[in-house]
């Protein structure tokens, strides 16, 4: 009977396997499974896409049209405009705990649905840059890689937002955490301001000027237990940069520095003091982003940095990560949402079983990057 429900939703998982070994897609998929399984009249869907692949996420969308037509009721929670404006007939939004709208989708578009959910008008969602990409290069990879990922050859300027695009299990967050130290290369050579660099650890990357934002912040990119001002200083202390002569933690500069860094990326917080689980994921995100500027770090590695956030969050990082580049930083960022890509990068790679497919600069369709993605 398992088999026959993850069949459903068009995916292969072993019935036996052990949930805990599955990966986050993939448990999310046997929530859904379970839920479908029951047969209910009435399914309430909270961002159920938030973890899913493309392919699941349009395997999950055919079983909720085939449930409409069954005669279920669907009541689909996402964060997501494109998800509304293609599975859902109707639509409610809410701000601050109150409905400010109900009414058809098809007599919104996506600039009316993110005013509305903002509570004002906004302009273009994407902002425009100040600066262009200076020629001096920050970051140059030759054939480096490993664990199924490369030989890949790139380049990222100081000043340039660098996509990179691909399905889940392309290799883009492979090669971020290579990069990084997380993971260790097995071949290649990296550049860093012209100069050769070996880079066998996350502590390595932070003192070459490095800095991941990791795929799953609840994971391996904060402590939820402890406060926003011990996230925000943390890299900072693994440099050193919080301490007196003596070695002991200066407390009034991490607190100034935190209250700073709230205050630049816009983090809604009752007080640096509040434990980060406690934030919103928008919040969780910025903080996760915010933590690597008082390094100093001048290479931002961002591996889905609006993954499962709301959409005024979502603004808010955009201007962080313009604001990062314009100050003279390069920036790579991996994401599964190709509009975002086309709408903040200067240039964007394509992915495909672990080797760049294609380059292309501004002015990039969304077809095309799915095309080359497939090759």
């Amino acid at each position: 009977m398992a088999k026959l429900e993850l069949e459903r939703l068009g995916v292969t998982i072993n019935p036996r396997a052990p949930v805990a070994r599955l990966s986050v897609g993939q448990q999310q998929i046997c929530e859904i499974a379970k839920v479908i399984h029951k047969h209910p009249r009435i399914v309430i869907l909270d961002e159920p896409t938030a973890s899913l692949t493309l392919s699941e996420t349009q395997a999950l969308f055919r079983v909720i049209k085939a449930m409409k037509e069954e005669g279920l009721t669907i009541i689909f929670i996402s964060h997501h405009m494109e998800e509304i404006f293609e599975i859902a007939d109707r639509c409610t939004v809410l701000r601050d705990g109150k409905v400010v709208y109900t009414g058809l989708v098809k007599e919104l578009d996506e600039r009316r649905l993110a005013e509305l959910m903002v509570g004002h008008t906004i302009g273009e969602f994407y902002p425009e840059r100040s600066n262009r990409p200076r020629k001096e290069v920050a970051l140059k990879l030759v054939d480096f890689g490993g664990r199924g990922v490369g030989p890949i050859s790139l380049e990222v300027c100081y000043g340039e937002i660098l996509g990179i695009s691909g399905l889940v299990g392309s290799g883009r967050s492979e090669l971020l955490r290579m990069i990084f130290g997380a993971d260790k290369s097995e071949y290649g050579e990296m550049y860093i301001d012209g100069k050769r660099v070996q880079i066998h650890s996350p502590r390595d990357a932070i003192r070459h000027g490095l800095a991941f934002v990791t795929e799953d912040r609840r994971v391996d990119g904060l402590n939820l237990q402890l406060s926003v001002e011990f996230n925000l200083n943390l890299p900072s202390l693994l440099l050193g940069n919080r301490r007196s002569f003596l070695g002991v933690v200066n407390n009034d500069e991490e607190r100034r520095i935190s209250e700073q860094m709230c205050e630049a990326t816009r983090v809604r917080c009752a007080s640096i003091n509040q434990r980060v689980w406690m934030l919103s994921g928008g919040n969780q995100q910025k903080v996760a982003i915010a933590k690597w500027i008082p390094t100093n770090a001048r290479i931002f590695l961002l591996d889905e940095p609006t993954k499962g956030i709301d959409v005024v969050s979502k603004s808010e990082i955009y201007k962080t990560i313009n604001k990062l580049a314009d100050e003279g930083n390069a920036v790579i960022v991996v994401s599964s949402y190709n509009p975002e890509l086309i709408g903040l990068c200067d240039r964007i790679v394509t992915m495909a079983h672990g080797q760049i497919t294609k380059e292309f600069t501004k002015g990039v369709s969304e077809a095309e990057l799915l095309l080359a993605q497939g090759l």
